[in-house]
């Protein structure tokens, strides 16, 4: 979510907090139960939003790390497939946590480049290039 969002949201739930402690209270609820469901509904809310978000950013990565496997099994002696959209499958592993076969992909990967980091073909990081700040 950026930032013009994030505002958005706590602007509503500003103006819309008042309105619904008067609901509430005009039903018979006391102000502080009001004031915990909504932050308890906020909450989880909240909760969804960030896991969800965790799960897509988990499938983007795996599903990279499935493409880049299925490059170095097509082309085992061509060092650009161990690169996914500039990131080296080692680098997905980690993020993923599977430090064990990163370790073993990188190894394989030294050995088939002679320790060059990004072989003729694959893209240089994004710091790197030329003409950028």
């Amino acid at each position: 979510m950026n930032y013009a969002a994030v505002l958005a949201v706590l602007m509503l739930l500003s103006f819309a907090f008042p309105g619904l402690v008067q609901l509430a209270h005009n039903q018979g609820i006391p102000a502080s139960h009001a004031v915990i469901a909504g932050l308890v509904v906020v909450l989880a809310l909240s909760a969804w939003a960030v896991i969800r978000r965790q799960v897509r950013r988990y499938r983007s990565v795996l599903s990279s790390v499935l493409l880049a496997k299925r490059q170095i099994a097509e082309e085992p002696q061509n060092p650009a497939a161990y690169f996914v959209a500039e990131h080296h499958v080692s680098d997905l592993l980690i993020r993923l946590g599977r430090h064990r076969e990163a370790k073993q992909l990188r190894e394989s990967y030294s050995r088939l480049s002679g320790g060059e980091r990004h072989p003729q073909g694959a893209p240089p990081p994004l710091s790197n290039r030329q003409g950028e700040a």
